[in-house]
C-alpha cells in the first residue's frame, strides 16, 4: 500500500511566550501548512495562549499543569494518528512548503529522524528571500549522523521500536537529545538536511519550562549524561565527536556553496557553524 506523504501533524510544546507561537503558526500556515496539521500542546500558560489558541482556531491541549518538554512531546505523539510527526520549537519561523521538504528529504535519504537547516539569533535579514536561495543551493546537502532537537521529524511507527520521549522533568530540555542519543544506538538513520530551512530565535518556551521545573542548566547537562550512562570520559568523546563531526561538515559545505546548515546571524554578519 502506498503510503500518504501529506498525512502529518505538527507537535508543538509551548509554556506563554504568545508572541513567538503566534509569529510561528503564521508562518507555518503561510508555508502551506493547514491548520488542521497542527496541534499545540499548552503546559498550563498564564498569558492567555489557550484563549488566542481557541479563538483563532487552533488545535491545542490545555493542560493545567506544565509537563515538562518529554511530557507534553509525548502527549502530542499519542493524542495523533498521521504517519509523520514533527516536533517544533515555537519561536521559530519557517520556509515555504517547509514540511513537505523534510519528508521527501526523509525518503530520499532514507533518514529515520531528520531535521532542518536553521539561522540562529538575530532576524535581521530577509528570511523569504533568502531561505528560497539557500534551499535551492544547499537541497542535496545531509549531515549524516547529525540532528538538534528544534524541529525533528520521524515516523509515527517509529516510536514503537524505540519508545517515546523520555517523560522524566528532570532532564529539563534535554529530552530531545535522550531520543535523538537513543535512535542511533538502536541503529536508526539520523541527520540534517540543506532542503528546508527554519529561523530560532532561543528556544524560549523550553527553557521556560525547564525553569518552573527547577532545573539549573548545569544540574541539568550532568544529570543528562548520567541518565545516558555517559562518565567522564564517555561525555568528552561524545562532546568531542559530535564537535568533529560538525566542524567537517561546515567546513565541506562552506567550500563547495558558501553557505552551510546552521548559521548565526550576529550585528549583522554570518558565522558559520
Amino acid at each position: 500500500m502506498e503510503r500518504n506523504l501529506s498525512s502529518y501533524t505538527v507537535v508543538i510544546p509551548v509554556l506563554n511566550q504568545l508572541h513567538y507561537t503566534r509569529q510561528c503558526l503564521e508562518s507555518l500556515t503561510e508555508s502551506g501548512t493547514s491548520k488542521d496539521a497542527i496541534l499545540v500542546i499548552n503546559n498550563s500558560s498564564t498569558d492567555g495562549t489557550g484563549e488566542w489558541l481557541e479563538h483563532n482556531g487552533y488545535r491545542h491541549i490545555d493542560n493545567t499543569v506544565n509537563l515538562g518538554c518529554g511530557g507534553a512531546l509525548t502527549q502530542g505523539a499519542l493524542a495523533e494518528d498521521t504517519e509523520w510527526l514533527f516536533f517544533l520549537n515555537n519561536d521559530v519561523v519557517v520556509c515555504k512548503d517547509f514540511f513537505q521538504r523534510l519528508i521527501d528529504s526523509a525518503v530520499q535519504h532514507k533518514l529515520d529522524l531528520v531535521c532542518p537547516a536553521m539561522v540562529e539569533v538575530e532576524l535581521d535579514y530577509n528570511f523569504e528571500e533568502f531561505s528560497a536561495k539557500a534551499v535551492t543551493s544547499l537541497r542535496s546537502i545531509v549531515r549524516n549522523g547529525a540532528a538538534n532537537g528544534v524541529c525533528i521529524l520521524v515516523l509515527k511507527s517509529l516510536f514503537y521500536e524505540v519508545g517515546f520521549f523520555d517523560t522524566d522533568k528532570l532532564l529539563g530540555g534535554h529530552e530531545d537529545s535522550e531520543f535523538i542519543i537513543r535512535i542511533k544506538r538502536q541503529g536508526f538513520k539520523a541527520g540534517t538536511t540543506g532542503y528546508a530551512f527554519l529561523h530560532l530565535f532561543g528556544s524560549v518556551s523550553q527553557k521556560a519550562m525547564a525553569l518552573e521545573a527547577g532545573v539549573s542548566k548545569h544540574g541539568d547537562h550532568l544529570y543528562f549524561y548520567r541518565k545516558m550512562g555517559m562518565g567522564w570520559f564517555a561525555r568528552k568523546m561524545y562532546r568531542r565527536t559530535k564537535r568533529r563531526l560538525l566542524r567537517k561538515c561546515a567546513t565541506a559545505e562552506l567550500k563547495a556553496r558558501g553557505l552551510t546548515l546552521h548559521m548565526e546571524r550576529r550585528e549583522g554578519a554570518w558565522v558559520y557553524l
